[in-house]
């Protein structure tokens, strides 16, 4: 376990867009940030995350906010909560107080079980959150949203919201089309030296994410946008060699069903035999070898394996 600096220790303060009942926005809280403004559009979204803001907020309470133009809460105050249009908002009065920028845009206009219209879907959020970057000027943000998002359909517009996403205050005018802003945008990054350190810009990491690799008992797979403001000086190239080292896979979960007195029926006496036995035949005849921890299962979830599992910290840059 990699110790953070005392300075490191001290709140850092988050801003959760598109923050639905909670889920990115409990992990934000846990990894040690404070909230300033929550924003949902759903209405039943918020009285989740009205209900459960004690427990997986950390907050005491959420304010249910009509104030377009937020000023951050003071420490203890009760965190902003905007129930309405995201586009509605104007986040300039939390310039320079935002550690992290979170949210996941609407997934719809990308999603295979949606209409996937892409850039002409009018639910595509992306050029909100890239003007609530330029509103707050934050020092991280983290995009998450589907894997839809990397079908061959998508990719010169997806590679688009990585460009825009590293150079924010390059703004697109209306009357201009994305595929031409996009050619100005590769102009410009082509020309970005590796040490760039430029406050308007940020060095931006795309990761594939399956739950399931993290320990989380579920097979879901997402991808994930982070982007750091380049003055900050972060190693980016160490940040994405962290995240994407495989701490859980399926094969170590299969090794461990392989054998019948193996670690996982140990773990789980009380399953039936046919049941195990139908579980071994269906294991690949050759599995291959590896040091990660296996994927933990619903039954381990259930019993509260893995629960207690601490993972390596990121360094501090």
């Amino acid at each position: 376990m990699v110790d953070l600096p005392e300075e490191a220790k001290k709140p850092r303060t988050s801003v959760e867009l598109f923050a639905g009942g909670g889920g990115l926005a409990m992990a934000v809280h846990q990894a040690g940030f404070r909230p300033l403004l929550f924003n949902e559009f759903n209405n039943r979204a918020c009285e989740t995350l009205i209900a459960s803001a004690r427990k997986t907020l950390g907050v005491d309470g959420l304010e249910l906010t009509e104030e377009k133009n937020p000023k951050p809460p003071q420490p203890g105050q009760p965190a902003p909560l905007y129930p309405g249009d995201v586009r509605d908002l104007d986040l300039s009065a939390l310039q320079g107080e935002v550690d992290v920028l979170a949210g996941g845009p609407p997934c719809q206009p990308f999603s295979a079980g949606g209409a996937a219209k892409g850039d002409e879907d009018k639910r595509n959020m992306f050029p909100a959150m890239f003007k609530a970057v330029r509103e707050m000027r934050p020092k991280a943000v983290i995009c998450e949203n589907v894997r839809g998002l990397l079908r061959p359909s998508f990719a010169e517009y997806f590679q688009y919201i990585q460009n825009e996403l590293r150079l924010p205050f390059e703004k697109r005018v209306d009357e201009v089309k994305w595929q031409d802003h996009n050619d100005h945008l590769t102009r410009i990054i082509d020309k970005l030296s590796d040490d760039d350190s430029d406050p308007d810009h940020y060095k931006v990491v795309m990761v594939r994410v399956n739950a399931a690799n993290y320990g989380v008992p579920q097979v879901r797979n997402r991808v994930v946008i982070v982007a750091f403001r380049a003055d900050l000086g972060v190693d980016v190239d160490a940040f994405e060699k962290y995240v994407n080292t495989e701490r859980f896979s399926e094969a170590a979960l299969h090794r461990s069903m392989r054998d019948e007195d193996g670690p996982y029926w140990k773990r789980h006496s009380d399953v039936d035999d046919y049941v195990r036995d139908q579980v071994r035949a269906r294991l690949p005849k050759v599995i291959k070898e590896d040091d990660c921890l296996p994927w933990r299962t619903l039954r381990d979830a259930i019993q509260g394996y893995g629960t207690d599992m601490k993972l390596p910290a990121l360094p501090v840059v």
